[in-house]
């Protein structure tokens, strides 16, 4: 066999020194970035070919142990270094030796010969390795199930690492893991984060692996079932680039993730997959779960008898873990739930629910099985109460979320939801489901804004909604997508009814979709069937309730959020855009609606900021954007406006102009929409000290809070791309709310700069002569629609959209 210079190929054998000490580099680095196959091989030849020099084959063999450690065969490992090195040998040799024995003993569970082993490796070392001493104890404490104690010690391995960027790896993979298998899930993202960026800067392919891997897993436990996709299908791409072996495992968790977007199809292609590779492999753990989660597909399905058959599938195999087990016996009391035999189904959840009570989201999901058993059976009073107790369960697991990131995700996958308002529906009780429809809503700014949930009985909350729309003269028209089926609440002064509208999720999606299509192509009036549709399938059922010039607060859900109501074609009479009918305020929860109004609004005059300097290609002059400032600016009497325009409009301007002392505050500039992080979407002004762009994360930390009326911002996709069903599109129009705006005026799509102008001044000329925004704003887009005999698109006058908070 051919030794090719500098190379290792296996088979062939080294004999020059420089060869085995080039070779054993190679393989360490190899083995220091997470490889196992071949800098095994390496380190086997190695050690093979190096018995002429002591020092060089101690190193190969102390890197083989390793290695067979890192194979799952510590008694190899021990056996390797079970004898020890003769004198004269460099110290790190012995203190290394001791290391990987003490790993090889915990591995193997005999941790009273691991501790002889780590007090004779730290008598062996000084100061130079006391991170990789450290972080010998943390994993040996992680081997032994001591996850507690682990935690501690890699985090002492992680500070003392300032040298050692490897031992800084392993140290946060370590506290990811260990912090995942304690369930404190959002310290193990931020972990997981953290390794993968290092992982990236040292080339650990297999790392960045486990990294993505582990944050897909993390990140649908926590309900952020898109960045859960996003890191899952990465885990699965870097295991068929690094051939860890692990790609079903991913393929697995990919699976999951496609499920709870809605692509049941995509997720029942990659269990398949992961299925065939894990029983290949005979690994009934993995294996079990993929046939776990078939089962719940064709349970979805009503597939009873493909169900059944990948159930007697799953219980063939050998298993040990508590998880794969209670899967297990989930499946079956979903089976004979499916099957009709309620006795035993009834019997099997209530013994499961007290088995899981540690386990926040699997007990909540077999809580909402118990409950649709109930439902099927007619026992209305049963399938309520555990309703109400799965809602309990995710409230009490969401308010333990520190982030408000991973509070939003997790309020916003309740599928419980889903099946309650349809019993709901069916129960003839639509007061109650208006108010589970909406008890996940803007529950984080609510928090924020110190406002608490109404907690009174279905009748009397619905009472208070009543009387607030009497008080403001308004109809209030809510919304809830269900994955079969969009239901639609309207409520005046008067009377509530709820109405089942026949369109599913994906195909609301789907027109949706269209809309925005016909928006972005600037389509006219006649050409816009996905408007048409949308009017007919959303606003036809509930337009006998809704008086003509009605002030209409609407309370959208997810697919609506991307949707100006305003734009969608009625047929009534003759074709006009529903703006011709009602005056539109946009609303993300009804308790926001009716929390008390803050007292204290000691906001005065406006601050104006906008027609920014070029500070990038990327973002070039607006050339109406002077003509905007001077056409808001011109609204209010002299010595009340704070401009800030060209050069001088930088971040820095509005962060330190006390902007809570402001009444009116108007952006008029470019800006940015994160679909990722909501808090990175910003203002593009021009550069100061700290930049060009006033991020989100800004806003919503100046202090004190904004007394703002209402906060304007003419920037395309103001109002946000990261879209929420909690929530909404969270983005600056999101910010400025939880900073304490009561009312915001944003983009949904592109603003048109040409258009602008004439907008935001009329939206301003009619709150200085006494309109509401909401009239004003309406007023100002109805004087464009109707200035000439054909209606320019609703692209140049519908984008911006005006949202009301408290």
């Amino acid at each position: 066999m051919l030794c090719v210079f500098g190379f290792f190929l296996p088979g062939c054998r080294l004999h020059s020194r420089q060869d085995l000490e080039r070779n054993f580099k190679t393989a360490s680095l190899l083995f220091l970035q997470g490889y196992i196959d071949q800098p095994a091989e390496m380190a086997e030849s190695g050690y093979r070919d190096s018995s002429r020099y002591p020092e060089l084959n101690w190193r190969f063999r102390i890197l083989l142990a390793g290695l067979r450690i890192k194979q799952g065969k510590p008694e190899e490992a021990s056996s390797l270094l079970s004898s020890s090195p003769g004198p004269g040998l460099a110290p790190d040799i012995e203190f290394h030796l001791r290391l990987v024995r003490a790993l090889a003993f915990c591995n193997s569970h005999s941790p009273e010969k691991a501790l002889v082993e780590l007090s004779a490796a730290r008598d062996a070392t000084d100061a130079e390795y006391s991170a990789e001493m450290k972080l010998a104890a943390a994993r040996c404490s992680q081997a032994l199930g001591n996850f507690s104690d682990a935690y501690v010690q890699f985090a002492a391995a992680q500070q003392s690492s300032t040298q050692d960027q490897f031992v800084k790896l392993y140290a946060l993979l370590g506290l990811g893991f260990c912090a995942l298998k304690q369930e404190k899930y959002e310290d193990a993202v931020n972990w997981y984060l953290l390794a993968q960026e290092s992982a990236v800067a040292l080339r650990a392919i297999p790392y960045q692996e486990i990294a993505r891997g582990n944050l897909g897993y993390l990140y649908y436990e926590l309900g952020d079932f898109d960045h859960a996709l996003e890191n899952s299908r990465a885990a699965a791409k870097l295991a068929e680039r690094g051939g860890s072996g692990s790609h079903f495992e991913w393929l697995l968790d990919v699976g999951r993730a496609y499920g709870a977007v809605g692509q049941s199809g995509l997720a029942e292609e990659n269990w398949k997959k992961a299925l065939e590779i894990a029983l290949a492999r005979s690994n009934n753990p993995i294996a079990a779960r993929c046939l776990h989660n078939l089962v719940g597909a064709e349970l979805q399905k009503e597939d009873l008898e493909r169900a059944s058959e990948y159930h007697r599938r799953a219980e063939q195999l050998v298993l040990t873990q508590k998880e794969d087990l209670r899967d297990l016996r989930i499946d079956s009391a979903s089976i004979a739930a499916q099957k009709g035999d309620y006795p035993s189904a009834e019997r099997q959840f209530l013994q499961l629910i007290a088995e899981v009570q540690d386990t926040p989201l699997v007990e909540w999901n077999v809580e909402a099985k118990l409950a649709n058993a109930y439902a099927k059976q007619g026992k209305p009073e049963l399938a309520d109460r555990w309703y109400r107790k799965g809602i309990s369960t995710m409230e009490n697991a969401a308010a333990q979320m520190q982030q408000t990131e991973f509070k939003i995700a997790m309020l916003d996958s309740w599928p419980i939801f889903d099946d309650y308002i349809a019993f709901l529906f069916q129960q003839k009780r639509p007061e109650r489901a208006l108010q589970v429809a909406q008890l996940a809503r803007a529950r984080t700014l609510s928090q924020q804004l110190g406002f608490k949930q109404a907690i009174e009985n279905a009748s009397k909350w619905v009472n208070q909604i009543k009387s607030m729309l009497q008080a403001r003269h308004s109809v209030l028209l809510a919304y809830y997508e269900a994955e079969h089926q969009t239901y639609a609440w309207i409520v005046n002064a008067n009377k509530l009814e709820m109405k089942a509208l026949g369109v599913n999720q994906n195909d609301l999606e789907t027109l949706a979709d269209a809309y925005r299509n016909e928006i972005d192509q600037h389509t006219s009036m006649n050409s816009s069937p996905a408007q048409q549709k949308l009017y007919h399938v959303l606003l036809s059922p509930v337009a006998a309730l809704i008086p003509n010039k009605a002030h209409v607060i609407i309370v959208a859900d997810s697919a609506l959020y991307r949707i100006n109501f305003e734009a969608l074609i009625s047929d009534e009479g003759y074709l006009h855009y529903w703006i011709d009918d009602a005056e539109i305020e946009n609303a993300s929860s009804i308790d926001l609606l009716l929390a008390e109004k803050r007292v204290s609004r000691h906001g005065t005059g406006a601050l104006i900021i906008g027609a920014p300097m070029q500070v990038s290609p990327q973002y070039p002059l607006l050339p109406h954007a002077q003509e905007e400032v001077e056409s808001v600016e011109h609204q209010f009497p002299p010595g009340t406006v704070k401009a800030f325009e060209g050069a001088a409009a930088t971040p820095d301007a509005y962060l330190k102009s006390k902007p809570s002392r402001f009444k009116y505050i108007e952006f008029a500039s470019h800006s940015t929409a994160s679909s990722s992080d909501p808090m990175a979407s910003s203002i593009v002004l021009s550069s100061g000290a700290n930049g060009f762009q006033l991020f989100a994360s800004d806003i919503v930390q100046v202090h004190p809070r904004l007394n703002a009326d209402l906060v304007s911002v003419s920037g395309c996709y103001s109002v946000g791309k990261f879209r929420t069903s909690a929530e909404g599109l969270l983005g600056l129009q999101w910010a400025f709310m939880r900073a304490g705006a009561h009312q915001v005026v944003a983009g949904l799509w592109d603003v048109d700069d040409k258009s602008s102008p004439q907008l935001m001044g009329g939206l301003y000329h009619g709150i200085t002569h006494g309109q509401s925004a909401a009239a004003a704003l309406r007023t100002a887009k109805r004087r464009m629609i109707h200035a000439s005999q054909s209606p320019p698109p609703p692209y140049y006058w519908a984008a911006l959209q005006l949202y009301t908070g408290v």
